[in-house]
């Protein structure tokens, strides 16, 4: 973030209103009149962000996991534009990575008055990931034990679904240049 406080007007913050982590964290600070809440679909998440960058907006706010921070991330990599984290998701390894608090108001305050720091970016087939890119098996992995999830407790489910995916191992070739 830099080094002065958005004071003079307020930070767009978007948010996917379907998630439920989401909608759940932000309710801490939905009356914060330093923010302008953005229920934003995924779909539309591009244009959303790329609106408020046309708008003049130096700095905006993401609520979510990693893929909606790694979403918001690709719309800005190489602009002069700050994107502020409020970590909402499953597992939040984005965030924790970068020591960003968990709890929604502290991570607002982090957004609203922390000093930017660059991070590095990767691509995989022209995608952007800003922490962790999967092929193969993990995906495989997260699509199965999702699905199980609704009959059964998330640990349960990880541990069928990673049952599942070493029942049916192939061999992959990754070539990175």
């Amino acid at each position: 973030m830099a080094d002065n406080t958005i004071t003079h007007e307020r930070l767009p913050l978007f948010f996917n209103p379907g998630s439920g982590s989401s909608q759940e964290s932000l309710r801490a600070i939905e009356d914060d009149t330093r923010i302008q809440m953005e229920p934003t679909r995924p779909e539309v998440m591009k244009q959303a962000i790329e609106n408020a960058v046309e708008n003049g907006h130096k700095r905006i706010a993401v609520s979510g996991g990693d893929g909606t921070i790694a979403l918001a991330a690709a719309q800005i990599a190489g602009q002069k534009i700050e994107l502020g984290v409020i970590p909402s998701g499953t597992l939040n390894h984005f965030a924790k990575r970068l020591g960003i608090p968990t709890d929604t108001k502290e991570a607002l305050n982090t957004v609203l008055s922390g000093k930017a720091r660059p991070v590095d970016v990767g691509y995989v087939n022209d995608k952007l990931f800003i922490n962790t890119s999967s092929v193969g098996a993990y995906p495989t992995f997260v699509r199965s034990r999702n699905r199980l999830e609704n009959r059964m407790h998330y640990l349960t489910a990880s541990v069928i679904a990673g049952i599942r995916r070493l029942l049916k191992f192939q061999k992959i070739r990754v070539n990175i240049l």
